[in-house]
C-alpha cells in the first residue's frame, strides 16, 4: 500500500510539470488521480483485516495527504475541499456558515454536530463550497453576529423558560442590544431549532425569544423555526432537511473567505468544553454510596416511596453549591435487556461501535453493555416503528403500526420491549437495531445537602417511580434511574456522577435578605441545602420561610425531624399543607394564599427572594395563587399583578427549579 501511495505522490508531482506547460486542466487531472486514490485506499482499508488496519493507523503520519501534496508543489493552487470523514468535505475556502448550539445536557450539541456533518457532505458536490464553523454559546463573545452572513442556531430551554447556563451571556446580550441602537443585523440570515418540553408552560421559550429578537434586529429568517418536543428526532430531521435545501439558494452570491482569514479561527481551535471540574458528562466521577435510607412509610401501592441517598466525594476534587444538581448515569433493568436479546435472537457478546456520547473511551463494546448502559429502552422512536413496518409489510398489525407512527401521543404507553413483543418476527443486526434507539442520558437530581455541612459528601432525595402501563404484556413500569438506585444499588455500590451547576437557583449573596421557599414532595431537596447553609453561616440574619406540601404528616413528611429542629432554633418559619388528611384536597398553593399578608410583606417591603421547587403543575398553581395574592394584598388589577410577578422574575427575585412529572 505504501509503495502504491508513493507512486501516486510521484504521479501528482509529475502532473505539476504538466500543469506548468498545459495549464489548469492537467492540474485538475492530477488532483483527481490523488482523490481517486484516496477513495480507493479508503475502500481497500475497509476490506482489510483489523491487523492490517492497525498497522496502517500506526504509519498514517508518515503518509502525505492530498493537501500536503498540492502545497508541496511550488505555486500550485490550493485545494479547498479536504475529506475529513467518509463523504464529508471541509473547505479551506468557502462561504462561512456559523452553527451555534446552546445546550444544558448535550442534546443540542449532538444535533449541531449532525447538521455540520450534513453540510460538509453537501460540499462534495456543491458549486458554492461552505466553510462550516460549529461553536458553543459558551464561547460568546468570541463569535459576533454582526460579522456573520448565515447563522444556524440550535438551542434548548432549561426547565420552564430558562436559557441553558452556557447560553445565558449570549441570550442576555441580544436584549442588552436595546441600549445599542446602532447594532443592526440586516445582513444576517438565520434559522432556529428550539428544543424544549411541552409539559412546561414556557415551552421552547429561549429559542422563541431569540427568534423574535433577531427579527427585531432586522435579521432575515430564511427558514422557519422548528420547536422540538422532548428530543423528537423526526422534528429535528425536518428542520435539518429544510435548512440544507434552503441553503443552496441562500449561499448564492455570498462572499467566500479563506480559513486563515476567519476571525474565529483561534476560538474554533480552542477547547469549547470549558468546565471548572475534571469530572463532567464526558468524564464522570465514579462515586460510591455511603448512606441510603427510606424517608417515607410505604403502606399502600399508591403511597410515595422516597429515599435519601448520600454519595462520597472523597478524593474527587468535586465542588458544588447549594442549588446545584447531581447528574447520575443510570443502567437499564438487566431483565429487560435479557428479554430484548432473546426476542431479537442476538448474542450479548457481539461487539458493536461504542456510542460517541458514552463516557467510556473504546472503539467497540458488547451488545449487552450497549443495551444496559448506553441506549434508552423506554422511549419508542418512530424510526423503530417504521422499520418494523418495512420488515413486516403483510402483518396483521400493519394498521396499528401506522396509527402509532402518526399519533402525537407520548410513547410512554409502551416501551421498546413491549413493541418487540407485540410485533414479533423482526430481525436486525445488532448495529442496525441500536441505530433505532435513543441515547440513555444522565438524570438530574436537586442536591439536598450543603457543602458547608460536609464538603466530602453530597446527597439527593429520590422519589421512586413505578407505574402501570396500558396495552402492554408487562403492565408494571419503572423509572430507569430511580429503580436502579432503589432496587439494584446499596451502600458500597459505585455509580458514575457529576455536578450540574445551576447558577439560576442560588441563595442571595447578602445573607440578611429574607428567603421564601415553596415546595412539595422532593421539591424540599434544595431547601434543605439552603437551610443547612444559612444555619451554618453564623452571620445570617435573613428570615427563612418555608411552605411545604405532602400527603400525610406520618407518611411522607420529608426531613420532618430536621425541619422541626430548625424551627426550635428560631431559624425557620414552617407552614405545612397535607393533601390527604381530609376529603377536601389542600395543597401548597392554597397554603400560601392563607398566608398572603406575610408573603406580600416580605416581597413588597423587605426585598425577599421567592423560590419554587417541585413538579411543574404545582409551580403553575403557585403562579396563579401568587397573582391572587398580589391582587388582594397590593390592591392591583390582574394585569398589574402579572406585571409585578414578571418584574420579580426579571430582577432574579422569583426563581424556579421545576421538572415535568
Amino acid at each position: 500500500i505504501r509503495d502504491r501511495y508513493q507512486r501516486r505522490v510521484r504521479d501528482a508531482c509529475s502532473c505539476y510539470h504538466m500543469w506548468k506547460t498545459c495549464g489548469a486542466i492537467a492540474f485538475i487531472g492530477a488532483a483527481s488521480v490523488s482523490a481517486i486514490y484516496a477513495l480507493r485506499v479508503g475502500s481497500e482499508t475497509r476490506q482489510q483485516s483489523p491487523e492490517i488496519r492497525n498497522q496502517r493507523e500506526k504509519k498514517k503520519n508518515e503518509f502525505l495527504t492530498i493537501e500536503t501534496i498540492c502545497n508541496a508543489v511550488p505555486s500550485a493552487p490550493r485545494i479547498n475541499k479536504i475529506e475529513v470523514e467518509s463523504g464529508e468535505f471541509e473547505c479551506a475556502l468557502g462561504v462561512p456558515i456559523l452553527v451555534v448550539y446552546g445546550s444544558e445536557y448535550g442534546y443540542c450539541k449532538e444535533v449541531a454536530m449532525k447538521l455540520s456533518r450534513r453540510l460538509r457532505m453537501m460540499n462534495k458536490a456543491s458549486n458554492t463550497p461552505m466553510m462550516i464553523r460549529c461553536i458553543s454559546t459558551e464561547m460568546f463573545p468570541a463569535f459576533q453576529l454582526s460579522k456573520e452572513s448565515i447563522l444556524l442556531l440550535v438551542i434548548s430551554t432549561h426547565g420552564d423558560g430558562i436559557p441553558p447556563s452556557s447560553a445565558k451571556s449570549f441570550y442576555d446580550s441580544l436584549y442588552e442590544a436595546c441600549s445599542h441602537p446602532d447594532l443592526q443585523l440586516q445582513t444576517l440570515k438565520y434559522s432556529v431549532l428550539a428544543c424544549g418540553d411541552s409539559n412546561y408552560p414556557n415551552f421552547c421559550k429561549c429559542g422563541k425569544d431569540i427568534d423574535k429578537r433577531l427579527v427585531e434586529l432586522n435579521a432575515v429568517r430564511f427558514h422557519p423555526r422548528v420547536d422540538v418536543d422532548q428530543e423528537d428526532d423526526d422534528a429535528v430531521e425536518q428542520w435539518i432537511s429544510g435548512v440544507t435545501r434552503s441553503l443552496v439558494n441562500e449561499t448564492h452570491g455570498l462572499k467566500a473567505i479563506a480559513a486563515e482569514e476567519d476571525y474565529l479561527k483561534d476560538a474554533l481551535g480552542s477547547d469549547q468544553e470549558q468546565t471548572a471540574s475534571k469530572f463532567h458528562r464526558k468524564n464522570p466521577f465514579h462515586s460510591h454510596i455511603i448512606e441510603k435510607k427510606m424517608l417515607t412509610r410505604f403502606l399502600k401501592n399508591d403511597d410515595k416511596e422516597t429515599t435519601h441517598i448520600v454519595f462520597s466525594l472523597a478524593d474527587s476534587g468535586l465542588t458544588y453549591e447549594s442549588g446545584d444538581a447531581l447528574a447520575v448515569f443510570p443502567e437499564n433493568n438487566p431483565m429487560t435487556v435479557k428479554k430484548i436479546l432473546k426476542l431479537l435472537d442476538l448474542s450479548a457478546d457481539v461487539q458493536v461501535p461504542c456510542p460517541s456520547w458514552w463516557y467510556e473511551k473504546s472503539s467497540t463494546i458488547s451488545l449487552w453493555t450497549a443495551l444496559l448502559k448506553c441506549y434508552d429502552l423506554k422511549i419508542v422512536q418512530k424510526s423503530l416503528l417504521k422499520s418494523i413496518q418495512v420488515l413486516l409489510p403483510n402483518s396483521a398489525h400493519f394498521k396499528e403500526l401506522s396509527t402509532l407512527i402518526n399519533t402525537d401521543k407520548k410513547s410512554s404507553v409502551r416501551e421498546v420491549v413491549d413493541i418487540l413483543e407485540d410485533f414479533p418476527g423482526c430481525k436486525w443486526t445488532a448495529k442496525g437495531f441500536l441505530e433505532l434507539l435513543k441515547p440513555l442520558t444522565p438524570r438530574l437530581y436537586s442536591i439536598s445537602s450543603s457543602p458547608k455541612q460536609n464538603v466530602t459528601e453530597i446527597s439527593i432525595t429520590v422519589s421512586v417511580v413505578r407505574y402501570q402501563k396500558e396495552n402492554a404484556s408487562n403492565p408494571l413500569g419503572e423509572g430507569v434511574t430511580t429503580c436502579h438506585l432503589q432496587d439494584r444499588s446499596s451502600i458500597g455500590s459505585t455509580l458514575p456522577v457529576y455536578v450540574q451547576k445551576n447558577p439560576n437557583f442560588r441563595l442571595p449573596l447578602d445573607s440578611s435578605v429574607p428567603i421564601i421557599m415553596i415546595g412539595a414532595g422532593t421539591g424540599i431537596a434544595p431547601f434543605r441545602a439552603f437551610l443547612q447553609e444559612r444555619v451554618k453561616t453564623e452571620q445570617t440574619s435573613g428570615e427563612n420561610v418555608l411552605f411545604f406540601g405532602c400527603r400525610h404528616p406520618d407518611q411522607d413528611f420529608l426531613y420532618k425531624d430536621e425541619l422541626e429542629e430548625f424551627v426550635k432554633m428560631g431559624k425557620l418559619q414552617l407552614f405545612l399543607a397535607f393533601s390527604r388528611i381530609s376529603s377536601q384536597k389542600f395543597y401548597v398553593n392554597h397554603l400560601i394564599f392563607n398566608h398572603s399578608h406575610l408573603l406580600w410583606s416580605l416581597l413588597s417591603s423587605r426585598g425577599a427572594i421567592l423560590y419554587i421547587c417541585g413538579d411543574v403543575n404545582m409551580a403553575v398553581d403557585v403562579d396563579k395563587s401568587m397573582i391572587d395574592i398580589i391582587v388582594k394584598e397590593g390592591h392591583l388589577s390582574a394585569d398589574q399583578a402579572s406585571a409585578y410577578l414578571k418584574e420579580l422574575v426579571t430582577s432574579n427575585r422569583y426563581l424556579k427549579d421545576v421538572w415535568a412529572s
